[in-house]
Parts: C-alpha cells; structure tokens; sequence
C-alpha cells in the first residue's frame, strides 16, 4: 500500500514540474550546530521544515 501512495506522491509531483523545496542549512542532530549549506528536496519527500532541516555535520561524522 505505501509503495502505491508513494508513486502517486511522485506522479503528482512529476505532473507539477518537479518542484523543489529550497532550505539555507540544517541542525546537526548530535552536536546541534547549525550547518549553513543550501539544500534542496523533492516537494513530495518533503516531511515538513521542522523535519527536512535536521541531519549530521561532517564534524560528528567523522566521530
């Protein structure tokens, strides 16, 4: 069932032109430095700006 919720998510995002969620950084989840590089993503993976801006910086990576 999700796999068919997904393809219509991508269907529709697809039919609008591929549009795309612009963000200026993200919070490290671990350390939580904010990281100033621009990003992007699918409007239709998009979970919401709370969500999409929270990740991993190199430092902590690297741990």
């Amino acid at each position: 069932m999700s796999r068919i919720i997904t393809f219509f998510r991508w269907l529709k995002w697809y039919l609008k032109g591929k549009p795309m969620v612009q963000y200026r950084g993200y919070h490290c989840g671990i350390c939580g430095k904010w990281v100033d590089e621009p990003f992007s993503v699918p409007e239709y993976q998009s979970a919401g700006e709370w969500w999409d801006t929270w990740g991993v910086c190199e430092e902590c990576v690297k741990k």
